[in-house]
C-alpha cells in the first residue's frame, strides 16, 4: 500500500452488487436475556442461548457523509464450556433508516440482516469484555429502486454487565 488513504478505502467493501464501497463508524447497545438452562453439557458445543434486542447508530464517512440508525433482534449462542472465555455466534435482522441514497439504496427505510461471531472474557461473574465481528447488509426489500444494498464489516469492542434479575 502506498498511502494511508488506500488502507482506509479497504475498510468498507462492495458485495451483493453494491456500486460503491461504504465506510462507517457505528455504535451498538444490546440488551439481552440468557437462558438459565443450556445445551450439550460436557460437549464441545456446551452453551446457552441468548435473545438480544439492539439499537445502533452511526455515520458513513466515505464516499459521502450520511447517517444510519436502526434496531434488530438477535439470537446468540454462547459457548460456555471454556469458563472465563465465552465465544459466541449470532444472527438476526431488523429495520434501519439512512440517507445514503443512490446509487445503492432507493429509500430512507431499509431492512438489515446481521450475522457475526465474537468472544466475551469474563472479568467477574457480573462484568465481561466483549470483542465482536458483525457483517451487516442493508437493503429496502424491493420497496423502491435502486435496491442493490450496502454491506458493512463491523468490529465492536465493549463492556457487558450481567444481572440475575
Amino acid at each position: 500500500m502506498n498511502s494511508a488513504r488506500e488502507w482506509e478505502s479497504r475498510l468498507g467493501h462492495k458485495a451483493f452488487k453494491s456500486n460503491r464501497t461504504h465506510d462507517f463508524f457505528v455504535g451498538v447497545i444490546d440488551y439481552g436475556w440468557i437462558a438459565r438452562e443450556g445445551f450439550g453439557k460436557d460437549r464441545w458445543f456446551e452453551g446457552r442461548p441468548e435473545i438480544l434486542g439492539g439499537v445502533f447508530g452511526g455515520a458513513q464517512y466515505r464516499p459521502d457523509h450520511a447517517y444510519i440508525v436502526g434496531a434488530a433482534p438477535l439470537l446468540r449462542y454462547n459457548f460456555t464450556g471454556l469458563q472465563r472465555r465465552v465465544p459466541f455466534i449470532q444472527g438476526g435482522g431488523g429495520v434501519a433508516a439512512t440517507d445514503i441514497g443512490r446509487p445503492d439504496l432507493g429509500s430512507t427505510f431499509e431492512s438489515n440482516v446481521q450475522g457475526g461471531v465474537g468472544v466475551r472474557y469474563l472479568l467477574t461473574q457480573d462484568v465481561g469484555l466483549t470483542l465482536e465481528y458483525r457483517y451487516i447488509h442493508f437493503s429496502n426489500a424491493g420497496i423502491r429502486q435502486p435496491n442493490v444494498g450496502v454491506n458493512a464489516n463491523v468490529l465492536l469492542m465493549g463492556v457487558s454487565w450481567f444481572s440475575d434479575s
